[in-house]
């Protein structure tokens, strides 16, 4: 975790798609042409909680808040295009969010932070010319599990490390007749 009397990196909370997802997310981030800094492929992700940065015992505090989670596994749809314009930055994410999702979010958020200011949505391109809000053709990702993420300080700002990965618990399997 981040270092105790150095300074180390930001912690946050986060899904990371699989590599078949990324690539999808990559592929639909091309296809829409939008002017910016494009976010790698390895680097796309949907931040849950933003925590800052966290001395050692902060740190081993949110792994034990990751370790008590239990939300089932879920299906996210990302299926709207839209941007940040005081940010510049372009995203795509759920016009229907899961309640799972907002669920997970609200449980990993830093205390008295209001969990109605969770917008999810995942990077797509920096300092870009946002655009308007608008659907795109559905893009599914199963959501099977989170990360605690490092995001580095300093001359390696940006770079990402996981800091440790937590399964959701398994739908459970739907029987026909019972």
């Amino acid at each position: 975790m981040a270092g105790s009397g150095s300074r180390g990196g930001r912690l946050f909370f986060a899904l990371w798609p699989d590599a078949a997802t990324a690539t999808d997310i990559d592929a639909r981030a091309a296809s829409l042409a939008i002017r910016g800094r494009r976010i790698a492929r390895h680097r796309l992700h949907m931040t849950l909680a933003y925590h800052g940065l966290c001395d050692a015992a902060q740190a081993r505090a949110l792994v034990r808040r990751a370790e008590a989670i239990r939300v089932p596994a879920f299906a996210l749809m990302l299926d709207r295009c839209g941007g940040f314009e005081r940010a510049g930055v372009a995203w795509l994410g759920p016009a229907s969010p899961p309640s799972a999702l907002h669920e997970l979010a609200s449980l990993l958020a830093p205390e008295g932070l209001d969990s109605a200011a969770f917008i999810p949505h995942v990077t797509i391109a920096r300092r870009a010319e946002p655009p308007a809000r608008t659907a795109i053709a559905p893009l599914p990702w199963p959501v099977t599990g989170f990360h605690l993420v490092e995001s580095a300080a300093g001359a390696r700002s940006g770079a990402y490390r996981s800091r440790g990965y937590w399964p959701l618990t398994p739908r459970p399997i739907k029987r026909a007749g019972v």
